[in-house]
């Protein structure tokens, strides 16, 4: 066996003689040695017992390289090496091999995923990403033991990354808000969660998939742990457990008497129920205390059967006080702020229907919401409520009104649209026609198709005028105008602010926090200003 090489740099022409004689040579991983190296990473992520003697010292911000006693590949005539170094962007030790074989590079590492598929058996996540270098990178990593290896080919080398996670690696948004209202995070192990967060904290309730167990828990969360009434299922979705969960397990709740149950209710975090008005049953308070009082994050549960509603949020001398989220007995979920338990300010109510209502404790005011997130009403609430007749908020509503039927077009494949023409699409790209049905036939709409396949909306709201101080005019309306038709899932992606005459160029993306898929655009150029909606 070759004696194993540093990273290093290279003579050109042992670069053009390494890939003359390698035009059919390929490497070989060695699956022996490369359980081996597994082995040691998920003993020790130092890698002390593979190390060998010093090939690189340290020098300026560059770590000392290391041989390493245990070679990734059964060596052929290629140009190959492996060294352990510690690498200060992922902050951990680093097994790295490398070669060059230009001739068959893609070649050689597909081969290499496969041999890696097959070697290291099941149990392992497997996932292939673009990486901040725009270079294709496919991780292997193991949810048990937190063991990652990576490979990719970067600037005509094929580079193999083998390392320990840190498991205190941050969970990644992969959908909606996930500090303070409702979103979905994954795992670097593969688990996941969708539900409601407080603070950046999985608080309220939700849904948990772990994947090494296949089981599933759904119930109530606080800071991040499994606590009030919940359900674990099985990979068959068969309940396991199912009641009252204490720090991440059930336990027998006796809901006619009162006291503390359960953990330190006094200066720590515990279980205590209080008489309610009735004493039907007994109100449950699941969270931290102090001196004697609830203090933090803590869950209260009041009522029972079909009245109990749940509280999360922060406490302060006994009372809610500070963020929180109230879930009544039908199940919709507020999200607002408290002071002295008397809710203040904006709030935010997502529906069972999936539909949300924006308002306001102070001023009584309230918009609605559909389930695409767009403006269906707003308006007013003392007795009963009264919507806004002001002519900006109709130009408003009637906006909203067509996004909000593109995307029920969308739903069902574009069949009211593409029926009210007499031809369709000749070519599935940049292809448009009329269409009347959006927009009350106001401005010239296009429905479009680009090159995946998707259609989507053009809208021309300055038409043919060449009144440039008009197109400003109008663009900052629309501008406006969308700011207040999009709810709270839409968050702006890109601002480059209002129009002006010595700023004819701007736009404002908004996209879909929930389905990124969905994005509307308003811009102004030399063209004119046009609305897109995908």
């Amino acid at each position: 066996m070759n004696t194993p090489k540093p990273l290093m740099c290279i003579p050109l022409i042992t670069l053009l003689v390494a890939g003359i004689l390698n035009t059919v040579n390929a490497q070989h991983i060695s699956c022996e040695n490369l359980l081996a190296i597994v082995k040691a990473i998920a003993g020790d992520s130092t890698m002390r017992t593979i190390k060998a003697e010093i090939a690189k010292e340290a020098m300026g911000d560059d770590s000392a390289q290391y041989f390493t006693s245990i070679p990734i590949w059964d060596y052929l005539d290629d140009l190959h090496g492996e060294y352990i170094e510690y690498d200060k962007a992922l902050g951990a030790v680093v097994y790295n091999g490398y070669s060059i074989n230009r001739a068959t590079l893609t070649d050689e590492r597909e081969r290499t995923i496969k041999a890696f598929e097959n070697c290291l058996g099941d149990g392992w996540i497997i996932r292939t990403a673009i990486d901040g270098l725009g270079d294709t990178v496919t991780y292997f990593k193991h949810p048990a033991d937190y063991t990652t290896l990576t490979v990719k080919n970067h600037e005509g080398w094929m580079r193999i990354k083998c390392y320990h996670e840190p498991k205190n690696g941050s969970p990644v948004c992969v959908s909606g808000d996930c500090y303070n209202f409702y979103g979905g995070v994954q795992f670097f192990n593969n688990d996941a969660y969708t539900g409601t967060f407080i603070d950046g904290t999985l608080s309220g309730v939700g849904h948990a998939n772990w994947f090494a167990t296949q089981k599933q828990y759904q119930g109530s969360f606080l800071d991040n742990q499994l606590e009030g009434y919940g359900a674990i299922y099985d990979e068959n979705n068969h309940a396991v457990k199912k009641g009252f969960f204490f720090k991440g397990d059930t336990v027998p709740l006796d809901r006619h008497k009162t006291g503390c149950q359960y953990g330190d209710c006094e200066n720590g975090f515990g279980v205590k129920l209080t008489s309610s008005e009735f004493f039907v049953y007994a109100d449950v308070y699941i969270g931290y205390f102090k001196n004697g009082l609830p203090e933090g994050l803590g869950e209260s549960v009041t009522g029972w059967g079909n009245t109990e509603t749940a509280f999360f949020g922060h406490y302060r001398k006994g009372i809610a006080d500070g963020t929180g989220i109230f879930i009544n007995y039908n199940g919709n979920i507020t999200f607002g702020d408290y002071i002295n338990t008397i809710a203040q300010g904006n709030y935010l109510t997502a529906v069972t229907d999936k539909t949300v209502i924006q308002g306001n404790y102070d001023d009584h005011s309230l918009t609605y919401f559909d389930a695409n997130g767009i403006l269906t009403k707003s308006g007013k609430q003392l007795l009963a409520f009264v919507e806004n007749t002001d002519p900006v908020y109709l130009d408003r509503k009637a906006t909203a009104k067509s996004l909000s039927e593109f995307y029920n077009y969308r739903q069902t494949g574009y069949k009211e649209i593409l029926n009210v023409q007499s031809k369709s699409l000749k070519s599935p790209v940049f292809e448009s026609y009329k269409s009347k049905r959006l927009f009350q036939g106001r401005f010239d709409t296009n429905v479009c198709s680009d090159q995946h396949h998707d259609l989507y909306i053009i809208v021309s709201l300055s038409g043919k005028s060449v009144d440039k101080p008009a197109w400003v005019k109008l663009y900052n309306k629309y501008y406006k105008m969308l700011d207040k038709a999009l709810g709270n899932q839409w968050r702006v992606t890109t601002d480059k602010g209002i129009a002006g005459v010595e700023k004819i160029s701007s736009s404002i993306v908004f996209r879909n926090i929930f389905d990124l898929s969905k994005s509307i655009e308003l811009l102004i150029d030399k063209r004119g200003v046009q609305l897109e909606i995908h």
